[in-house]
């Protein structure tokens, strides 16, 4: 995936870049959500043509741009085989952030902001996928 193939999947994403070229040893990645800068530090922990997963020991975050924390977070995507002889994209995203971040966010709401983003990106991750090796 392209840095514009990327930013083309959710309204939130600013820049991507890969780490490693055609190794893809890791990603840099560049995201708003719900009005928190975040920038992700991947390394890849599994790649294969059915599943990826990176990992970010070193993602930062700034509340509304200011505020900095550290975080960590996970990102697992599968195809697997459907009954019906298609494919079924499974994205994951799992992040731990401090005490005082989870809770401010849930004051306003974030997990809904979060939802509704990874809703965004995982569905234009999976028609990006099908217009590049295959039919849905």
């Amino acid at each position: 995936m392209t840095d514009e193939e990327y930013r083309a999947c959710a309204k939130g994403h600013h820049a991507m870049g890969v780490i490693g070229g055609a190794k893809r040893l890791g990603l840099i990645n560049v995201e708003e959500i719900a009005g928190t800068l975040i920038v992700q530090h991947y390394r890849t922990e599994a790649a294969s043509p059915d599943h990826i997963r990176f990992i970010s020991d070193a993602s930062e975050g700034f509340l509304v741009h200011l505020v900095p924390f550290k975080m960590h977070v996970w990102w697992d995507m599968t195809v697997v085989p459907a009954e019906n002889g298609t494919s079924e994209l499974r994205c994951a995203i799992g992040f731990d952030a401090p005490g005082w971040v989870t809770a401010a966010g849930e004051m306003v709401g974030n997990n809904h902001f979060v939802r509704k983003h990874l809703v965004e990106e995982t569905g234009n991750f999976a028609k990006d996928i099908i217009a590049k090796y295959g039919r849905a």
